[in-house]
């Protein structure tokens, strides 16, 4: 067990705003205040596994600090119900609670990409209500979809349109990609002008720094920005202090806050070297060790909700890497940018297996090909290998089959373009004599690529009567009702608590020496030890640039239970669900992607994987950038360790600390009496744990991959 030195520090509960107060303060960083003492304590502070009884959200006003990884292990969880109804509680995730029941077919993922372009045109709410209007967007969507919108799939999605008009013109945001989880997408609406440039002011300050102290991302070429980062100083088992006894507060002026801290030992998490955590009953509980840290944690700070009622919050502990003295407009945009992410959450979270599970289309039942006259595939093969007085006649009828049109309805971004293996007018010659098919190695693939290309597959039609209750999210196939936190919204479910979130501002930027970003990589946020459940994304300031999109996947079953098919042929599970090698295809599904133009608010949950696409300068003579601010939602289910029990680890920040009124001559050049030196970091260290922490999380993605289900085509 590692005994780790303590530093005991009484902090002003004016905590950063004290030192307004002194026209000397000019560096203490945020006015810490009175006497630092020095103690050793045992780090042995982690509990047996504990359940939603004994797990206490109290933060250090309230009773002792009780969190995931002080005084509960740090792979903690909630659970509700009892016998096989257990499942884990909290809002879900995509690291392990979070799964579509049945992936969703091509063309109701072929709709919500339509209807999302839609609802990105000027006045779409307006337009939806026009008929002419519609009329020209319904043979858009019909030539731009291989004619996979028909007359009953445009009549829902005119439906749908409209009923999203009708909640944008009351929301003043609207829901986007919904499968079974949604996006929200909320513009100048929701958003106003005013708190976009406001924001853009606040942030200057952060963009005109020196060049030698830009904080360039690891690995980023030089691209990305960081103005904010939680990786930054981060909380570090064995090495960071915790308040034990009191807070990190931004507001009260009058008292001192703080005698005892202790620094946390790695092996708080409690999990065994197989991987798995002991609960109370000493069974096991799987925990997979990639999934989570004992290492490092992301810091959040903690908000409050004012007044009684409504979405109104401010920030009541510092944000991680944000002086809340120099950069105090800052907080105050931020803040109401958290305002502005609690309705779209209560859209976007759910509770395990519980997200937005309605289906515009359903396929149950044998799934038809058509028409039955076009010979299969094996049996063109039959002919093609028969010999003697049939050869020319053969000859000749595979000729022909590969000269039939194609179906218009087929997707070469969906199945692949093979141009190598065409035969007839617009490919390779046929030969006039021999034994033609052996001369030809490549016609099996030829016959093989045709057979795709020919073949039409009866796909499944949404069924307008269901659309009420899908729009209500009631239970007919498998949605469920929203969970009872949701109802009334966390801002009243979780009043009393408040948040936790976490707040990073970033900016890439391209110059005419480096004028591609060539995207991102698929993750989902932060490790489990975060509890992140939900992000809301603001672009504020978009500059020179093409066209960015994030884009979204999700975990996806194919449960082929109720769904008929041939075992030799798996072309009509393909067309309908878009799925490619067959017998060993993991069980994610690409959802689709949204633009990320400037003034625009996206939230999602964190059930999404996401990447970002692409982009490039558009005037390549000049610079261009993506500046944008990203909130973090923790579930607020749990408290997770904050700011607001965490001091801050910058050593800059402390610089000309003396621990009483700096007005005093008495007290000026003591700042090593309170030995802030022994416990906080330079920029140099808190880089060198930035690089180990980002190396840690590198394998999370791997772990969730590598637990996906392969789709099971069984061969009877």
């Amino acid at each position: 067990m590692l005994l780790c030195r303590a530093t005991s520090i009484q902090v002003g509960a004016n905590a950063f705003l004290s030192s307004l107060h002194s026209d000397r303060l000019t560096h203490q960083g945020f006015g810490l205040g009175d006497t630092l003492h020095k103690r050793f304590l045992s780090t042995n502070t982690a509990a047996p596994f504990a359940t939603a009884d004994n797990y206490q959200n109290n933060d250090a006003k309230k009773g002792p600090l009780r969190v995931p990884g002080h005084g509960l292990p740090v792979d903690f969880e909630i659970f509700e119900g009892t016998g096989i109804d257990t499942i884990i509680g909290g809002f879900s995730h995509g690291f392990s609670q979070w799964i579509q029941h049945r992936r969703n077919t091509i063309k109701e993922l072929t709709m919500i990409r339509i209807m999302d372009a839609l609802t990105d045109k000027p006045h779409w709410h307006q337009k939806v209500f026009d008929e002419q209007i519609m009329t020209k967007w319904k043979l858009e969507g019909m030539r731009s979809s291989k004619l996979m919108i028909t007359e009953k799939t445009w009549e829902w999605m005119v439906k749908e349109l409209r009923w999203k008009a009708r909640r944008y013109a009351e929301q003043g945001f609207t829901t986007s990609l919904e499968t079974g989880t949604v996006i929200v997408k909320a513009d100048g609406k929701h958003v106003g002008e005013d708190l976009r440039e406001e924001l853009k002011r606040a942030v200057q300050p952060l963009l005109q720094v020196d060049e030698a102290k830009k904080d360039w991302h690891p690995g980023s070429e030089g691209m990305v920005l960081n103005l904010v980062h939680p990786s930054l100083y981060a909380f570090v088992y064995g090495r960071t202090p915790v308040l034990v006894d009191t807070n990190v507060d931004l507001g009260a002026h009058t008292t001192s806050i703080g005698q005892r801290t202790t620094t946390l030992s790695a092996d708080a998490a409690d999990i065994d070297d197989d991987g798995l955590r002991p609960n109370t009953s000493g069974e096991h509980i799987y925990s997979n060790r990639d999934r989570w840290s004992t290492k490092f944690q992301w810091l959040p700070c903690e908000v409050a909700f004012t007044g009684d009622d409504g979405v109104d919050v401010k920030i009541t502990s510092y944000i991680n890497n944000l002086h809340p003295i120099q950069h105090s407009a800052l907080y105050s945009v931020v803040a109401k940018m958290i305002s502005k992410s609690i309705q779209p959450w209560n859209e976007v979270l759910g509770k395990y297996q519980e997200h937005y599970c309605g289906f515009r289309t359903w396929q149950d039942g044998e799934i038809s090909q058509f028409p039955d006259d076009i010979p299969d595939y094996e049996l063109l093969l039959c002919l093609m290998n028969e010999d003697g007085d049939d050869l020319e006649e053969n000859r000749r009828f595979v000729e022909d089959y590969l000269t039939e049109p194609d179906n218009p309805m087929y997707m070469p971004a969906e199945h692949g373009d093979h141009p190598e293996y065409r035969f007839g007018p617009h490919g390779k010659p046929f030969p006039l004599e021999g034994k033609w098919w052996k001369k030809n190695p490549d016609l099996e693939m030829a016959l093989y690529d045709k057979w795709e290309r020919v073949r039409i597959t009866e796909h499944p039609e949404s069924d307008l009567s269901k659309f009420d209750a899908w729009a209500a999210s009631k239970p007919y196939s498998t949605a469920h009702h929203k969970p009872a936190e949701l109802r009334g919204g966390i801002e009243n479910a979780f009043r009393e608590d408040g948040l936790q979130v976490i707040v990073k501002l970033s900016s890439i930027e391209l110059r005419p020496e480096k004028p591609d970003y060539t995207g991102g990589s698929w993750h989902l946020e932060g490790k489990m030890n975060e509890h992140i459940v939900a992000t809301s994304i603001y672009y504020y300031d978009v500059d020179n640039v093409t066209e960015s999109r994030l884009t979204f996947r999700q975990e996806a079953q194919l449960d082929m239970m109720d769904i008929e098919y041939d075992a030799s042929n798996h072309g009509p599970i393909d067309d309908v669900y878009s799925v490619r090698n067959l017998n060993d295809c993991p069980g994610v599904q690409l959802v689709g992607s949204v633009a990320t133009k400037q003034g625009r608010l996206l939230v999602f949950p964190n059930t999404l994987q996401h990447r970002v696409e692409p982009f490039s300068l558009v005037d390549r003579t000049r610079p261009g950038h993506r500046r944008f601010l990203v909130v973090w939602l923790v579930d607020p289910h749990y408290r997770v360790l904050s700011t607001r029990n965490v001091p801050p680890q910058q050593k800059e920040w402390w610089v000309g600390f003396n621990g009483k009124d700096s007005a005093s001559s008495e007290t000026a050049g003591q700042e090593d009496a309170y030995d802030y030196k022994s416990w906080t970091m330079s920029r140099e260290e808190a880089k060198r744990f930035r690089l180990e922490l980002m190396a840690e999380r590198t394998n999370v993605m791997k772990s969730v991959e590598g637990s996906y289900e392969n789709y099971n085509f069984c061969e009877h």
